[in-house]
């Protein structure tokens, strides 16, 4: 199983990512599987084909980066495979948890984990985000903790979460965890174009 990507399981026939992750293959829908109700990538998990995909129609590389993975069957819920709570507040604070498959070097491109990694990030405001990042607009959320820590490619399309509720989806982190700020697009300000998309 090659690892493209992160994504998050919002029904049962509806995974949210990122829309970078799928620009260049959205006319191959073969060439994408879903995984889920694994954290090693050695496993195979349940298998899903993928019946359509969903970029957002405004996407252009740093804006906008959200997409939606339409399913062929229904994701059978289990207790390894559940629909993650999107949320319904603006967050702008706070310490988020990020998980993904991403490398753990990124001096090395063959060292992506096989196991689940997870990490506790703090929300940087966009204020000073803005320093080190130009072009940072309402609907981005950044994170910051310590050089050695972040997110890296493989983790794009993951959630970044707080209390169990999906505030983000990991966007841009280059270069990895060398002290700059992460990037996520904000759920928040896409609920209603997620609302319009999904899949029943």
């Amino acid at each position: 199983m090659d690892h493209v990507c992160g994504g998050s399981i919002i029904n049962n026939r509806t995974i949210l990512t990122a829309a970078h992750c799928l620009k260049e293959t959205e006319n191959s829908l073969n060439y994408w599987k879903v995984h889920a109700g694994t954290n090693f990538l050695n496993e195979t998990g349940n298998v899903y084909s993928v019946a359509s995909i969903t970029i957002h129609e405004n996407y252009d590389l740093f804006i906008n980066d959200i997409g939606l993975i339409h399913l062929e069957e229904s994701i059978e819920f289990n207790a390894k495979i559940q629909p993650i709570k999107l949320t319904t507040t603006d967050v702008d604070s706070g310490v988020c948890k990020i998980t993904g498959w991403g490398f753990k070097e990124l001096k090395s491109f063959s060292s992506v984990s096989n196991n689940l990694q997870e990490i506790d990030v703090i929300i940087y405001p966009n204020t000073n985000c803005k320093t080190s990042t130009p072009g940072i607009m309402r609907s981005h959320i950044c994170t910051l903790t310590k050089v050695g820590e972040g997110i890296c490619f493989g983790d794009s399309g993951g959630p970044l979460v707080v209390d169990d509720f999906q505030i983000g989806i990991v966007s841009s982190g280059y270069p990895c965890a060398l002290g700059h700020p992460d990037l996520y697009m904000r759920v928040y300000s896409f609920l209603d174009w997620i609302a319009q998309h999904i899949e029943n």
